[in-house]
């Protein structure tokens, strides 16, 4: 059986979230900013298939606030049947 696909789409709140955690990141070098850049829109970009992947965010009871871990970070997103929307960019615990 397929995946079935979707589109992404990014919050307003998700893309400030992205472009501090850039800033942040950068901060350490320009490599590690490159890197983290590509990890994150790579891991954006799986979503598109593979959004039912994601593993359910322990702290919430919904099955459709999903998330995929990058490097230090939670990537979240709400599913729906057509799009996956990411909610927010923040870092683990």
């Amino acid at each position: 059986m397929g995946h079935a696909t979707r589109d992404v789409v990014w919050t307003e709140t998700a893309a400030t979230m992205l472009d501090r955690a850039i800033e942040a990141v950068a901060s350490i070098s320009e490599l590690a900013r490159d890197d983290f850049m590509f990890d994150v829109f790579t891991a954006a970009d799986e979503l598109v298939k593979f959004a039912d992947d994601g593993r359910l965010v322990p702290e919430l009871s919904s099955w459709a606030i999903r998330e995929v871990f990058v490097g230090g970070f939670r990537l979240q997103y709400h599913l729906t049947s057509e799009r996956a929307e990411i909610l927010s960019l923040c870092p683990r615990r």
